[in-house]
């Protein structure tokens, strides 16, 4: 806030996660009511649980995993699928991206 020049008395609420260390930081800092959570980040969440109680999903995405790490993890292979999508003259290059919970 010092950095940005802004007054504390123009803040009406923060968003941020679910974090109870976060809802408290808020409290503490801006009042009771301040705080909002991040509608994206609970979102998030919940399809994160449900993709857990699917064990048909957790086969694919633990399938994904291991070709994503192999790609990662293999300078040849990752070249190799460079140069054919080159062959194939795709625009834009694919790479492949490791699992986040957050992302």
């Amino acid at each position: 806030m010092d950095d940005w020049n802004i007054e504390k008395l123009k803040i009406i609420c923060a968003v941020t996660d679910n974090g109870a260390n976060m809802k408290a930081a808020i409290d503490i800092f801006l009042g009771p009511r301040s705080h909002i959570r991040c509608f994206a980040h609970t979102l998030n969440l919940c399809v994160q649980d449900i993709m857990k109680s699917v064990p048909e999903f957790n086969l694919i995405v633990d399938k994904v995993k291991k070709i994503v790490t192999f790609f990662k993890q293999s300078v040849k292979a990752s070249l190799a699928s460079k140069d054919e999508q080159k062959r194939e003259k795709d625009e834009k290059l694919l790479t492949s991206k490791q699992s986040c919970d957050t992302r």
